[in-house]
């Protein structure tokens, strides 16, 4: 996060950088945030450990037209069951995807810009 942003302008900020995706809509009331520790890839700090919070939101996008940044190599837009297979090594993911997934069934709330 930059100094002075929300969480919601931090996310639309990068999700603006890394993918060039604009005008998004946030689902109110989804945020799950998951924690972990990973290792350091650049020289000047490989093999640091370093504790990452990260959190998810639910968005709606205008475009499935995606520009990747150049520290991306790929992206793929996936149906659920294909998300959940492919994180299935991450069990924190696959049940974020899961929460996710029940609360768009149940969901009866309003979009925000």
């Amino acid at each position: 996060m930059e100094k002075g942003e929300s969480e919601i302008e931090t996310a639309k900020r990068e999700i603006a950088e890394e993918t060039g995706l604009v005008n998004l809509r946030f689902v109110l009331k989804f945020r799950e945030p998951e924690r972990y520790f990973c290792r350091g890839t650049q020289p000047s700090n490989k093999w640091r450990l370093f504790f990452k919070t990260v959190v998810f939101y639910l968005a709606q996008a205008e475009s499935k037209n995606v520009k990747i940044s150049p520290e991306h190599v790929d992206y793929e837009w996936l149906p659920f069951s294909e998300a959940r297979e492919r994180v299935k090594r991450f069990k924190s993911s696959q049940k974020i995807l899961s929460k996710a997934d029940k609360f768009l069934h149940d969901y009866n709330g309003k979009i925000v810009k």
